[in-house]
């Protein structure tokens, strides 16, 4: 029932305190009187907070936020005290490599400036990485590639037909002999990618690239198959000869080639001639 004082006691209060529904819920003095004591104790004990007013000015809220923000952190998930504290995890990505990314770094000191809780944050940057990152990345036509034992062995057998395994015995010893004189022909031909018919294949699996080494031999007059006709032996020895005047600094004509002495150079042309041909 309403709270009722006797009339010596209730004359000195106004009215609206006495009809105040914090007043009126309790019966007696006794019962108003426990309930001041409660809320007393209560706000002493640091769980009241009160709000700072409508028209606070920046700095008297900055001070009400380190006065009270902190009485709130075990049931609000609350920005840190600095911006160094935020933590991120990112799947095969060590922690020390998180800890000194740059753009991370960036990332930190705005969630702190807008004041994001750390599970905000991670969340913030998990779905940048995961969802919106890639979409982000240009988008490139989709290329195909002719790679594997099996299609490339069906590649060579489609274009060279029946001729097929004698062209890739030709090529594999041709790259070998070419290899001797350019030691980076094969790091070129394993790295390097050429198109074909709308698909790319490594340049050691392109047909044209098989083509022009298998006919270097064929034109030439060395059988890139292993095999050397007597006939044939002048060209080679040619061959042999023109590597050695080029790259052997012992050779007796090595340093007159490079100087241009015409002796010399009228020498290179015969043996030019003894590989072509006469051409």
């Amino acid at each position: 029932m309403p709270l009722e004082l006797p009339a010596e006691i209730s004359q000195g209060i106004p009215a609206d305190v006495l009809s105040n529904n914090a007043v009126q819920r309790y019966n007696d003095i006794g019962s108003l009187m426990k309930g001041h004591i409660e809320a007393e104790n209560y706000i002493r004990s640091g769980k009241a907070v009160a709000l700072p007013a409508e028209d606070a000015k920046p700095e008297d809220l900055e001070k009400w936020k380190s006065e009270n923000l902190s009485k709130f952190s075990k049931v609000i998930d609350l920005p840190p005290s600095k911006a160094e504290e935020y933590e991120f995890k990112f799947e095969g990505v060590s922690s020390d490599v998180l800890k000194n990314d740059q753009l991370l770094s960036s990332f930190r000191d705005t969630a702190h400036k807008y004041g994001l809780s750390k599970a905000q944050a991670a969340g913030i940057a998990q779905a940048f990485a995961t969802e919106i990152a890639p979409r982000l990345a240009p988008q490139g036509p989709q290329v195909e590639f002719i790679e594997g034992q099996e299609p490339v062995d069906s590649l060579m057998k489609e274009v060279f037909k029946g001729e097929a395994p004698k062209r890739l015995d030709e090529y594999k010893r041709g790259v070998e002999i070419l290899s001797q004189t350019n030691p980076r022909l094969k790091d070129l031909l394993n790295d390097g990618i050429a198109p074909w018919e709308g698909k790319f294949t490594a340049l050691g699996d392109n047909p044209t690239i098989v083509q022009l080494i298998t006919d270097v031999g064929r034109l030439t007059g060395q059988d890139f198959g292993g095999h050397v006709a007597p006939n044939d032996r002048a060209v080679l020895d040619a061959q042999e000869e023109i590597n050695q005047i080029m790259h052997n600094k012992e050779h007796p004509w090595h340093e007159r080639w490079r100087k241009g002495d015409r002796t010399a150079r009228e020498h290179m042309n015969e043996l030019y001639k003894s590989v072509t041909g006469g051409r």
